[in-house]
């Protein structure tokens, strides 16, 4: 928008169509930058009348002093140096003018994608699943990683065929938004764009014979009872088209990362509509488990446990390599900010002092009651005969391998006190059998 001495925009009939003017402007804006076709067309039209400015735009694409492939490329490659993410730079091109075809192309060649596994040279699956394989083999003191959930893009049948050999537990998948428009605005390029691929990849994962997978969408890019709805709706299809629903449904709120303002998104939920949201999943899908992660502050996830949400994370990292060391604030490369900034047994001392029996399990994983077998035994109810004392023996794990002496007191305490709420007989003999035998130094016991 231009401007008169005085502070007035021009209008168009006040403004200039000196063509020799106009061309002169703009090789002096060129002169100290480089400038997408839609830029210099804006800047121009500041003082010139659109004809005069049009022309002298498409002069300059002539005689390649404007080349729109070529800042799309300079520009991404600007913002990866900057540290801005795929998601941020295509946000950006946009804003310069720029078509759907020039981005994806600048993005593709400047930028690795986003999401492990949308790389099939330098982020195949083979990589992933030599990942797992090594994460399985690894022990630490007298524990081992028993379970592996993959979170990756949405890939082939054959592709989760593959995951499912290796021994995943359940695959995970968040939509993002169910919103098709908002979808393709948000993934205007990219192997991540096509909506339907995306829509369909847990179709396409329990073919490939995963029967444990997790959806979830993210809360604030659209309206809320819209999303609301799109989430029970994939879960209601996913048990009508394959007799299972959704092992997990999170329920993620948008945070804030490096490139990503909440204020700017106007569809940000408050912490009552928040537990609402809990409290309706949970009624809608009674045998579903809700995963709340560290996004939320501590009296958000104790507020949304007494609702339903039945899994939480505790001691999270966002940032690469965060598990091993702390990132100094000017390397951050968190993905976005965490709430809950205590330590897993913080988490697990906390949800003790609750009432609440922190659970380790992954029995049902390795014993193959996963699927309907799974979902049926949560219908009926009978899940609890298994859950209730195997929470007690990985709880015990936890506090002999790895709890603070405080922890382990309180813990302890706990275990005690449940023993006696285990109703069938047999059942809690071998269990206070094993319990012994944990303290014995040994384990991985299961019901």
């Amino acid at each position: 928008m231009s401007f008169s001495r005085r502070g007035h925009p021009l209008a168009e009939e006040e403004k200039s169509t000196d063509a020799a003017k106009a061309r002169a402007r703009a090789m002096e804006l060129l002169a100290g930058q480089e400038l997408s076709s839609g830029q210099l067309y804006e800047r121009l039209g500041r003082k010139f009348t659109q004809p005069t400015a049009a022309a002298v735009v498409a002069e300059m694409v002539e005689r390649q002093y404007v080349d729109d492939e070529r800042y799309a490329r300079t520009r991404a490659h600007g913002l990866l140096v900057a540290r801005k993410s795929r998601r941020a730079a295509a946000q950006d091109l946009r804003q310069k003018g720029l078509d759907a075809q020039q981005i994806s192309a600048a993005l593709e060649e400047v930028y690795a994608p986003d999401e492990a596994g949308e790389d099939p040279e330098n982020n195949p699956l083979e990589y992933i699943l030599e990942s797992i394989r090594t994460i399985y083999s690894i022990k630490h003191k007298n524990g081992a990683i028993r379970r592996v959930n993959v979170n990756i893009a949405a890939t082939s049948v054959e592709n989760y065929k593959k995951l499912k050999d290796a021994g995943i537990g359940t695959y995970i998948l968040f939509q993002e938004t169910y919103n098709k428009e908002a979808y393709k605005e948000l993934h205007p390029a990219g192997p991540k764009s096509d909506y339907a691929y995306h829509t369909e990849a847990m179709d396409r994962a329990m073919e490939g014979g995963i029967d444990d997978v997790g959806i979830g969408v993210l809360f604030g890019l659209e309206l809320y009872r819209y999303e609301f709805a799109g989430l029970l709706m994939h879960a209601e299809h996913l048990e009508a088209v394959h007799g299972v629903g959704p092992h997990t449904i999170s329920v993620p709120r948008i945070r804030r990362a490096d490139d990503i303002d909440p204020e700017t998104f106007d569809n940000g939920i408050d912490d009552d509509t928040f537990a609402k949201i809990v409290a309706c999943i949970r009624i809608s899908v009674p045998y579903t488990g809700m995963i709340v992660s560290t996004r939320e502050s501590q009296a958000c996830r104790e507020r949304v446990l007494h609702l339903g949400v039945s899994q939480i994370s505790g001691g999270s990292r966002t940032s690469v390599g965060g598990y091993v060391e702390p990132e100094a604030e000017d390397d951050n490369s968190a993905q976005f900010d965490v709430s809950d900034n205590r330590s897993l047994d913080e988490v697990v001392n906390w949800l003790m002092h609750l009432g609440y029996i922190p659970s380790f399990c992954t029995a049902c994983y390795r014993e193959g009651r996963t699927g309907d077998r799974f979902m049926s035994l949560c219908k009926s109810g009978q899940i609890q005969n298994c859950c209730h004392p195997n929470a007690l023996m990985t709880l015990k794990e936890y506090l002999m391998d790895y709890a603070s002496e405080d922890t382990r007191k309180i813990g302890l305490k706990l275990i005690e006190k449940e023993i006696p709420n285990v109703p069938r007989e047999k059942t809690r003999e071998i269990l206070e059998y094993h319990l012994k035998e944990i303290e014995d130094g040994q384990r991985d016991f299961r019901f």
